[in-house]
């Protein structure tokens, strides 16, 4: 089996990620151990729960823009984003 290569980099939070070709955010997240992607209303963890788009558990901010799913959103090289945004 081949090592995997980095395809890129982008930051979680302010700290640099290094991703594989075809990652999506969760995919990221979970290699660098994050298992959280914000907290509901009552202040509840939460994460990566369908994996296919269908729940708003792993929704977190990507370039500013907030609300985007983790599991559906591919990685690409230079991408900020950012946890514990609120509730949808």
């Amino acid at each position: 089996m081949k090592p995997e290569r980095n395809a890129g980099t982008l930051t979680v939070d302010g700290e640099a990620i290094a991703f594989v070709a075809g990652d999506t955010l969760a995919a990221c997240l979970m290699r660098s151990g994050r298992l959280a992607t914000r907290r509901s209303g009552l202040g509840d963890l939460r994460g990566i729960f369908c994996g296919i788009g269908i729940c708003n558990d792993c929704l977190l901010a990507v370039d500013g823009v907030p609300n985007v799913r983790a599991c559906v959103t591919v990685a690409r090289d230079g991408l900020k984003v950012e946890t514990g945004i609120g509730p949808p």
